[in-house]
């Protein structure tokens, strides 16, 4: 099985990077396209190498709502790495489902990130970037910077970053929390301990979403931890200057996929932290139903701990008994009025 998360001493060889983006394509989701792309992201974090994974997660009923490899991959840097997530080199691979290594011709093309990764990938590299492009045969391509790739680009470079404070410092950690300081230690070890609300709602707040503005807030969900197929996998929600979020929600879905594959895949707890408000969004709702087994368990949490629990069913009868008292009237008056 792929790992999401590598760590090493020295950079990846060609053969190791092919291998790994190689295994990663077989965790695709891409029943739209059948196009399987995988990539990596190359962090320095002090004297060590990490590299983190991603793969595309497409969404048949709203490819809007669909992630591309890069997205995945730079949201699950950012949940594990925080404000160290700044790359120095991306590697995408991708082809049709069926191409493997070999004499198909196809194995030997070079895919390239779509302008949609540029525009995401853009505030997360280094001033020495790089982009190599590798073929399914492991061939690598010359470097370009995103900077070349991208030029003139629009980016939240020149505007306020990070305008939230950090919501908890690490130093008023839990101490009776099972759950590590380090959410890169804790989200990639082999072996994860149960965690008790209080365990879930300290790891939560160590997770740094990347926020611009409140004005842009496409979503009152910050953090998320789901329990799928027995682990704990995050999920931080991603703002982006010319509005391509990502939802928490998906990209701890996005995390949990890339990391296990589609195989039996099961969310078995979802646990949100934001503002009192949060809530959501029909589309999240349908993303869990679609990789849940059962009536799963829904904890929102605030800063001050646990705020609301449901199961999934009662959860969406409440919002949906909630839209019809919002909008129902309004839309009887249209029809009364409306002639046929």
């Amino acid at each position: 099985m792929p790992q999401i998360a590598i760590f090493s001493n020295e950079q990846l060889s060609k053969t190791e990077l092919g291998n790994q983006l190689r295994a990663l394509r077989l965790h695709s989701l891409h029943e739209s396209s059948n196009f399987a792309v995988s990539v990596l992201l190359e962090f320095k974090v002090k004297d060590r190498y990490v590299y983190i994974g991603g793969v595309n997660v497409e969404n048949d009923e709203n490819n809007r709502l669909s992630l591309h490899a890069e997205q995945n991959a730079i949201a699950a840097a950012r949940a594990l790495l925080g404000s160290d997530a700044i790359f120095t080199r991306v590697f995408p691979m991708g082809g049709p489902k069926e191409v493997g290594p070999g004499k198909d011709p196809r194995a030997n093309v070079f895919i390239d990130l779509c302008g949609h990764c540029r525009q995401i990938l853009l505030p997360f590299a280094a001033e020495n970037n790089k982009r190599h492009m590798v073929t399914i045969n492991g061939a690598i391509s010359d470097g370009k910077s995103i900077q070349e790739l991208l030029p003139n680009a629009f980016s939240d470079k020149g505007l306020k970053d990070e305008k939230y404070p950090h919501p908890l410092p690490m130093t008023l950690f839990n101490s009776k929390s099972k759950a590590p300081f380090s959410p890169l230690y804790f989200f990639t070890r082999d072996v994860q301990p149960n965690l008790d609300h209080n365990d879930i709602h300290s790891l939560l707040q160590t997770l740094l979403p990347k926020l611009i503005d409140p004005q842009w807030e496409t979503s009152k969900i910050r953090t998320c931890i789901l329990k799928i197929n027995s682990r704990y996998v995050p999920g931080v929600l991603m703002q982006d200057a010319a509005f391509l979020p990502t939802t928490a929600l998906h990209a701890a879905l996005g995390f949990g996929i890339t990391s296990m594959g589609l195989a039996k895949l099961n969310v078995q707890e979802v646990h949100l932290y934001g503002l009192p408000n949060a809530k959501l969004e029909d589309n999240e709702l349908g993303a869990i139903r679609r990789f849940a087994q059962n009536d799963v368990p829904i904890h929102f949490y605030t800063s001050h701990g646990l705020a609301r629990s449901y199961n999934l069913t009662v959860y969406k009868q409440e919002q949906d008994k909630a839209w019809l008292e919002k909008y129902a009237p309004m839309y009887s008056v249209l029809l009364s009025n409306s002639k046929i």
